[in-house]
């Protein structure tokens, strides 16, 4: 748990942010397929077209499933036998999407690890051109490309808003408006104050989204 939840996702990203997206050499479930492709000549082009209308959302999925058992599962994510079940699952579901719909396709816009650190990386003051290495001021890549579609900048709306509903879980705002709906969802005990804070992250996420639209228009 310790490896997953602080050294990976806190700690790589961190360092994706710095120097790059790394992921995309270090990624296990794109380097086995790689070499079950090598080793018996099988080419993970796909059975079927990757659906162009599902864009991104597949990966979004993912990425609201991680931030509830990150932050709503009351700790049940954080033990051994459980994480160990989730990335087995989730490794399964990366093998059979990438034979589905081939490895470019799933790992560009369903794979949340690489939809999550290819944005990341363009914080990053290092670039990838045409097999070359540039240098560049941090946060440049971020003004440099506008978002692909709809579901990408969902994608990162929830990049930011969730970080945020993490840190306003903190406040004393939130123990007092917890406080004064815990007449209503008390009677239902844990499954009362996880709705509650599944609803809250559903309200956080959406304002950020009607706050991002009202400055755009």
């Amino acid at each position: 748990p310790t490896l997953f939840w602080v050294i990976f996702l806190l700690g790589f990203s961190y360092i994706v942010a710095l120097f790059g997206n790394l992921w995309e050499i270090v990624n296990p479930w794109k380097i086995t397929l790689g070499l079950i492709s090598s080793f018996f000549k099988i080419k993970f082009q796909g059975i079927f077209a990757y659906p162009q209308k599902l864009q991104y959302f597949p990966a979004i999925c993912f990425y609201l499933i991680l931030i509830w058992l990150e932050l709503l599962s009351g700790g049940k994510a954080a033990i051994p036998q459980n994480l160990s079940f989730l990335i087995l699952l989730y490794t399964a579901i990366n093998f059979i999407s990438a034979i589905l719909f081939g490895t470019a396709s799933w790992f560009r816009y369903g794979e949340f690890f690489s939809v999550f650190f290819n944005l990341t990386a363009k914080i990053s003051i290092i670039e990838v051109k045409d097999r070359k290495i540039y240098l560049r001021l941090p946060f440049v890549g971020l003004i440099r490309e506008a978002a692909e579609s709809l579901s990408q900048l969902i994608f990162i709306i929830i990049m930011l808003s969730s970080t945020a509903y993490d840190g306003f879980r903190s406040t004393t705002v939130w123990f007092k408006t917890a406080q004064f709906f815990s007449a209503y969802y008390s009677k239902l005990g844990e499954l009362g104050s996880t709705l509650f804070a599944t609803i809250a992250l559903i309200i956080v996420i959406a304002a950020f989204f009607f706050v991002y639209l009202i400055l755009v228009a």
